[in-house]
């Protein structure tokens, strides 16, 4: 694993075309964004373990194509 040290602004590069920034810190949160080609998937690590009517309906949106953000159900 590589572990990389970013400040609010600064970006990692991964590939071409994956590229991630840090867009806030507050606190112990980090907030990212992240910007990819259409084909690549974006998921965080733990959407697996998340209820699997709600990871179902998150991987129909990502294979239809869609671009919007989906927000953590509760």
């Amino acid at each position: 694993m590589l572990v990389l040290s970013r400040r609010v602004g600064e970006t990692i590069l991964i590939g071409n075309g994956v590229q991630i920034a840090v867009t806030r810190i507050q606190g112990k949160s980090v907030t990212i964004g992240v910007v990819a080609p259409d084909e690549v998937k974006v998921l965080r690590g733990e959407i697996e373990n998340k209820s699997p009517r709600r990871s179902e309906a998150l991987r129909r949106e990502l294979s239809r194509g869609s671009r919007k953000v989906v927000r953590d159900a509760k």
